[in-house]
């Protein structure tokens, strides 16, 4: 009866126990901890509703919910009782790391602790990635990230909501959108950052496979209306979500249209994290100021 799926996270283990099991937890956990020679075992009961997604476990056996998962090159440092970090997207990461061109300027909206921050500007070479992050405990693991994996001076993190953060307007050449259940509610925010000849935007989503094509009506309704042109589009699975549906990402090819309203940014209550930098890069128009404060 002991679960035979287990999620490996570095020193960690994560599994998930029917109720059935409880009286014989503790058992189960040291079982694992020794057959797997990891820290700790841990138990995901549930994952809170919200835009933060916490998670809630139990340490079954061993000490500690602190992990650092390696993929690749990179090193991801999280606190697996307060974050969530997907396998799933592993691929994705990656493929988002060989989309990106060296010297491309990315804005991450969703960054999280750099799941796709990092491999933007380690595998892809990108000049200057931003990454947005709202949740505080993120935001602290993100600058760790940033730092452990020597990328300090090309990936910037920025504290706070990316609708109300200031942000140089059609100065990126990429956005991600890497929010669920849906990323579409953004996609007029991202057009206001991409640079005004065109660039890509990434946009994750849950989509019932049987209402694809109305999915697809609903993105290009949402870029019309924001007063930009989608010169191509394709959609890929991530990851199975459920029956009948998936983690599905699009790739927008678009040209925006206008300019960001100017009235609706703030700088209150956010900073792009770097002493050194005094200006974002913007070549093809006017560098614009934006105030910077190191990660704390």
């Amino acid at each position: 009866m002991i679960p035979a799926g287990y999620q490996r996270m570095g020193r960690l283990v994560l599994v998930r126990l029917p109720v059935e099991l409880r009286s014989h937890e503790a058992e189960i956990g040291e079982i694992y901890r020794q057959e797997l020679h990891v820290d700790a075992v841990l138990a995901i009961d549930r994952v809170e509703k919200g835009s933060r997604r916490v998670p809630r476990v139990r340490v079954l056996s061993g000490e500690g919910t602190e992990t650092a998962v390696r993929d690749g090159d990179l090193v991801y440092r999280l606190d697996a009782a307060q974050l969530l970090y997907s396998a799933g997207n592993m691929e994705e990461r990656h493929r988002i790391g060989r989309l990106v061109r060296p010297g491309e300027r990315v804005v991450d909206l969703f960054a999280g602790i750099g799941y796709f921050a990092l491999p933007a500007a380690r595998i892809g070479r990108a000049s200057r990635v931003v990454a947005v992050e709202k949740n505080p405990v993120s935001f602290g693991y993100l600058c760790r990230n940033i730092t452990e994996n020597r990328l300090a001076g090309r990936v910037f993190p920025v504290l706070g909501d990316n609708r109300t953060v200031e942000l140089p307007p059609h100065s990126f050449d990429r956005v991600i959108l890497g929010y669920l259940p849906s990323a579409f509610p953004f996609v007029g925010r991202a057009l206001e950052l991409v640079v005004e000849e065109g660039g890509w935007v990434h946009v994750h989503s849950v989509t019932s496979t049987r209402l694809l094509p109305r999915s697809e009506q609903a993105l290009r309704e949402i870029v019309r209306r924001a007063g930009g042109e989608i010169i191509g589009l394709t959609s890929r699975t991530v990851k199975s979500y459920g029956p009948a549906r998936d983690h599905r990402v699009w790739d927008l090819n678009v040209r925006p249209g206008g300019s960001a309203p100017a009235e609706r940014r703030s700088n209150r209550g956010s900073y792009i994290s770097h002493q050194f930098l005094s200006k974002v890069d913007n070549p093809r128009g006017p560098r614009v100021p934006v105030r910077y404060q190191p990660c704390r």
